[in-house]
């Protein structure tokens, strides 16, 4: 191969990969699109939401859009995310497991705490792309924003900390809870003749059955030992 050759290989090389460069760049840019990311039929539960949000329309009308909150800021943080964003099609076409509204809520949760942990991991870097904490002016914030704001700049804290369900409902995480309170529930009943029994809510006490209920209060978790029974069964509901 002489030198004319070689020239015209490694410039078709150097071509190509610039083609191939701006290809796959292009292709993020697009893929990045708010009209790309609610086009996906999985999304218009969520889609909705945003729409109500004040990071969608505002006074200011400045408009955050999905890139703005999902994708950190910088090149290697952008190809990260989009590698990991490979899962969502796998769960979009090959095994759905969130395209309908019933899916997405009872996965939501679970949603919710991942796209948390993932902001929590870089300091909320895509919230502070926009909200920087030596920008904001906390002489023209209410005295209660202005204080919770000026220790949270302190501090450099992370915003995802605080600020959870703003473009997006925050999922019911109080199911497990509940549950656990009914069991609790069942095993108090089931244990009612024992000599010690908790409260698991607050209940006023009276002097006497029937009587007028005073300011005294019983408070969850106390515990009352059993002196006599005439069928009360409050102590433990």
């Amino acid at each position: 191969m002489d030198k004319k050759e070689r020239a015209m290989v490694g410039f078709g090389g150097a071509a190509a990969m610039v083609l191939v460069i701006a290809g796959t760049w292009q292709g993020v840019h697009y893929t990045s699109t708010t009209e790309f990311c609610l086009s996906c039929h999985a999304m218009r539960t969520v889609g909705e939401e945003y729409r109500s949000s004040t990071h969608f329309r505002n006074a200011s009308g400045v408009r955050a859009e999905c890139k703005d909150c999902h994708i950190p800021p910088g090149i290697v943080p952008t190809l990260v995310r989009k590698t990991e964003a490979l899962n969502d099609l796998y769960h979009t076409f090959i095994s759905p497991s969130i395209d309908t509204p019933e899916k997405f809520a009872g996965k939501r949760a679970e949603l919710a705490q991942r796209e948390w942990q993932r902001m929590s991991a870089n300091n909320s870097a895509t919230c502070k792309s926009c909200h920087r904490y030596e920008a904001m002016d906390h002489a023209k914030q209410s005295a209660n924003a202005a204080a919770q704001m000026s220790a949270a700049a302190a501090k450099n804290s992370n915003c995802i900390d605080c600020h959870k369900g703003i473009a997006h409902h925050k999922p019911d995480m109080s199911s497990g809870f509940r549950e656990r309170y009914q069991q609790l529930l069942r095993q108090g009943e089931a244990q009612a003749d024992t000599d010690t029994l908790y409260t698991l809510s607050e209940n006023a006490l009276t002097a006497a059955p029937g009587a007028p209920v005073g300011k005294a209060l019983l408070f969850p978790a106390t515990p009352v030992k059993v002196l006599k029974r005439e069928k009360v069964t409050f102590w433990w509901k």
